[in-house]
């Protein structure tokens, strides 16, 4: 049987804190940090420098993989983890890409709403500029080619 549930692990020694969900097949709350320690990376860096987390509790459990993956993005969003430095979850959307004919959370989110607005990315700008030459010389010579 299967039972989703969301977590929290911490090293409060460091003021340092993670809020996961888990909801693979087979899994249950009883396994964390036990054969399950967290799917992120930042969780098994700090462990490694600092030693396993003093507080791990399991803070919910869900019938549905989808509920809990919604409570962690409520949990998330309300602690406002992304801009928090004592939180070591790096993101706060929803823990998969939603599935075929989903629509995702940060879907219509566009201009000052998006969590892109104002981040200069010049590598980003600076392919695009090449993609559009490439496909205004490929245009020019096309309409050279048919004169």
């Amino acid at each position: 049987m299967t039972q989703p549930y969301t977590y929290l692990i911490g090293w409060p020694e460091h003021n340092t804190w993670y809020y996961g969900v888990r909801y693979a097949n087979n899994c249950m709350p009883s396994e964390l940090w036990v054969s399950y320690k967290s799917s992120s990376k930042y969780v098994a860096e700090f462990a490694k420098a600092h030693g396993s987390p003093s507080i791990t509790q399991v803070r919910k459990t869900f019938h549905t993989k989808d509920a809990a993956r919604l409570w962690e993005h409520k949990v998330l969003k309300k602690l406002k983890v992304v801009n928090d430095e004592k939180w070591l979850n790096r993101t706060d959307n929803k823990a998969i890409v939603p599935r075929k004919g989903e629509e995702h959370h940060n879907a219509t989110r566009r201009g000052k709403d998006s969590p892109f607005y104002g981040i200069a990315r010049p590598e980003v700008a600076e392919l695009k500029r090449k993609e559009w030459t490439k496909k205004i010389r490929c245009i020019i010579q096309r309409a050279k080619k048919s004169q």
